[in-house]
């Protein structure tokens, strides 16, 4: 795969995806799979990740009061 902002390679990988929920409260989701580039960092998910994010955010968005980290594997 290869970057749509730079051109470069892009490496399969696991990254960190931080959302705001509103107000001062803040998601944090580790081990997110993704497609990082080597040259500029740009970070690239494929469909399935970008459906399985949503559902986490919808999911914890009523719920949540408090900063909270979460693995994505288990979550």
């Amino acid at each position: 795969m290869t970057c749509s902002y730079c051109g470069k390679e892009m490496l399969e990988t696991t990254t960190t995806h931080v959302e705001e929920m509103g107000g001062n409260t803040i998601l944090v989701i580790k081990g997110v799979p993704c497609y990082k580039c080597k040259e500029c960092s740009e970070i690239h998910y494929t469909m399935d990740v970008l459906m399985k994010l949503e559902a986490l955010v919808n999911k914890f968005k009523e719920t949540l009061s408090t900063d909270m980290i979460v693995e994505y594997s288990v979550a």
